[in-house]
């Protein structure tokens, strides 16, 4: 094999692995220094959340905290009320903390 595929193999693995695993769906950019950016981000969310996890002891799995902090980013809730064991498996959810846009 042509070591030049082998590279664009190589990479080609790298980079669905990266948008599987950390749930990176596109890159914004073409340019080396943007997608290693994006990179960086994406792989220093995941550490930040796997230390809150490992701090907190919070038993909910990594992708559902992954999940929850994507739906929920803009709210202003403290992490150990959001991933409280009552909470987070509950499929209903309290409307009166929504935002209402028609009356």
């Amino acid at each position: 094999m042509n070591p030049g595929n082998m590279f664009f193999s190589q990479a080609e693995l790298f980079f669905k692995w990266i948008k599987q695993y950390f749930r990176v769906k596109s890159l914004f950019g073409i340019l080396e220094s943007s997608v290693k950016t994006q990179i960086r981000i994406a792989v220093s969310v995941y550490a930040a959340v796997a230390i809150i996890k490992k701090h907190y002891r919070i038993e909910a799995r990594l992708y559902t905290m992954l999940q929850m902090l994507h739906v929920t980013v803009l709210e202003k809730i403290l992490l150990f009320q959001m991933f409280d064991q009552n909470d987070y498996k509950s499929t209903s959810s309290d409307t009166s903390k929504h935002f209402k846009l028609f009356n």
